[in-house]
């Protein structure tokens, strides 16, 4: 498991998370003692990013030694092409609602057909405000949609923290659209 350095994500992967936020990379621009995005502010998130980013060839040479036979991760688009290098299946862990997962500024106005639920729809400034988040730049000059993107669009199977009772529509619609397993 390798999840963002992140409360939300690191609670979800609490005992690995742990031990990973104590070896954080130096990156110019982090605090010394910086080790997850709690201990900086905003504008400085995408530096805690390209730390995780700087751990790409550790994580390859652990993974290599350990063999497992899945890894969980959420953020580093790159975990996937190593694990399947190494013969390892990939399952993109997320911690966020399926329901707004792969949408576009369009789609939250005007959600897209075959959508589960066509009630859901933002006002026109909260998708802009959506939209442009994953127009950011999200560590090592990474946009975060294209992060986002790679990390599920690469895994052999995408997880949720979720009820498949609550958003079981939600996750079949993902199941379609990215053609691979979305369990909860």
């Amino acid at each position: 498991m390798y999840p963002l350095f992140a409360m939300g994500h690191l609670t979800a992967f609490l005992h690995l998370a742990n031990k990973l936020a104590k070896k954080v990379p130096h990156v110019e621009g982090l605090p010394p003692n910086a080790e997850t995005t709690a201990d900086v502010p905003y504008p400085l998130h995408p530096h805690i990013m390209t730390a995780m980013d700087l751990t790409q060839h550790d994580i390859e040479t652990h993974l290599s030694n350990l063999k497992p036979h899945v890894v969980f991760y959420d953020f580093t688009h790159w975990l996937p092409s190593i694990s399947k290098r190494l013969g390892i299946k990939a399952l993109h862990y997320c911690t966020a609602s399926s329901v707004m997962i792969d949408l576009t500024e369009f789609d939250l106005m005007e959600p897209p057909s075959g959508y589960p639920d066509s009630s859901i729809k933002l006002y026109n400034h909260e998708a802009k405000a959506f939209v442009a988040k994953r127009k950011e730049f999200f560590g090592s000059n990474v946009l975060f949609y294209d992060r986002k993107a790679l990390a599920m669009n690469e895994a052999d199977a995408l997880g949720y923290r979720r009820c498949r009772d609550i958003e079981g529509p939600y996750l079949d619609y993902i199941h379609k659209q990215f053609n691979k397993p979305a369990l909860t």
